[in-house]
């Protein structure tokens, strides 16, 4: 809604959601059913903060993410329009886990929030890939993203930075036993992950311009892979 309204979805915007500028639904619409996700988001985790008796963690933990989520594109802050998407997305994802480990365990560990950084960066790394293509359509409309402060030639080599960081945090969670041995079976994934990178330092603009597309279908397989080798701890201990 606030991309479409700040002129940077247009017509000629390859990454355009389409839905507003195609007319498949009016501003006003999106906009309402925005608020109405939001809602339920809010009622959501007020749920949760009931059935824990009014815990007070829960409720800072609901308060950040309802800012970091809220004000990604909402304007006037709109953390996306000043190059602090990233950071917001890298941090809303990683309290994700560290909520969730929360909301079962009523205590705070580190390790809940350091055990999903690798998730974390390759979720950055989607949001990347899609500025990476709209660094010119942003510019435009008046606004810059991280991407759009690095340039198209820097922008590439911080994408392999984030993609990179993930796997080599890998052994490291090993090692101090914040994830399972198992765990390692991600590298599995790490040929589509070299994939996508050298995909980033090609001139084709259809390989660019659906970075973020690959990126995601990268983050699910690997997080499929860390589920399973999760699972697969579980049952080793109980054999």
């Amino acid at each position: 809604y606030f991309d479409y309204k700040k002129g940077a979805d247009r017509w000629d915007t390859l990454g355009s959601s389409r839905v507003i500028v195609d007319k498949l639904l009016k501003p006003s619409e999106v906009l309402l059913v925005s608020i109405f996700l939001y809602g339920i988001a809010l009622l959501s985790g007020l749920a949760l903060w009931y059935l824990l008796n009014f815990d007070s963690v829960i409720l800072y933990l609901i308060g950040i993410g309802f800012i970091l989520g809220l004000f990604y594109a909402f304007v006037p802050i709109g953390w996306k329009y000043l190059a602090l998407g990233d950071v917001a997305v890298f941090l809303a994802w990683s309290l994700i886990s560290a909520g969730s480990y929360y909301v079962q365990t009523q205590t705070i560990n580190a390790k809940a929030f350091l055990g999903y950084m690798p998730v974390s960066l390759l979720i950055v790394g989607i949001l990347h890939g899609n500025n990476m293509r709209d660094i010119y359509d942003d510019v435009r409309a008046g606004y810059r993203t991280f991407a759009g402060i690095l340039g198209p030639e820097l922008s590439k080599y911080y994408y392999a930075f984030l993609i990179l960081s993930a796997y080599i945090l890998v052994p490291i969670l090993v090692a101090f036993k914040i994830w399972p041995i198992w765990s390692l079976a991600v590298y599995i994934t790490l040929p589509q992950a070299l994939r996508n990178i050298s995909w980033a330092f090609k001139p084709n603009y259809i390989q660019k311009g659906m970075l973020d597309f690959f990126t995601a279908q990268l983050q699910t397989s690997f997080s499929n892979v860390l589920i399973l080798s999760l699972l697969l701890d579980i049952l080793d201990r109980l054999i």
